[in-house]
């Protein structure tokens, strides 16, 4: 990682071949910064999450529960304000993490194929996904099912 002009950081993943730390055991299919700046999370295609420290470069050890993550293609993560929770998507499924415990908090579920993408709308407190189905879907606090966008 670059900071400023001078200053540059490498990331464990992106270090010198002679002394490489490995990030994933497998491609890295996201990455997706904390809102405020401290942290980044990474998924790879060995169906793992990982927290960073950005700062010192180092992986937190948070240890998050199972998940299987698709490896043919990126995956958009997304993470909340404060930042307590991070959404990945998980084949059909999106699962949410505790960031800090990588316990499940809670996992989504309705779309019929591949979930790719998923964005969280801190203003409507609302999260948006996107699957190989074809389907957008909006997950609100305020209804107890979901919504189809057409």
């Amino acid at each position: 990682m670059v900071r400023g002009h001078t200053q540059q950081k490498v990331h464990p993943g992106m270090s010198s071949s002679q002394n490489r730390k490995t990030a994933h055991y497998g491609a890295v299919t996201g990455l997706r910064t904390t809102t405020d700046g401290m942290h980044l999370l990474s998924s790879g295609s060995d169906s793992r999450l990982r927290l960073w420290d950005i700062d010192s470069g180092c992986n937190t050890l948070v240890n998050f529960e199972a998940m299987r993550l698709q490896t043919s293609k990126p995956l958009q993560l997304a993470v909340t304000d404060d930042p307590s929770l991070v959404f990945i998507p998980c084949m059909s499924s999106i699962k949410a993490y505790n960031t800090w415990s990588g316990t499940t908090f809670q996992t989504f579920r309705g779309h019929y194929d591949h979930v790719n993408c998923c964005y969280y709308n801190s203003q409507d407190q609302e999260l948006y996904t996107g699957s190989n189905d074809r389907q957008i879907l909006v997950w609100s606090p305020s209804t107890p099912a979901l919504t189809e966008m057409v």
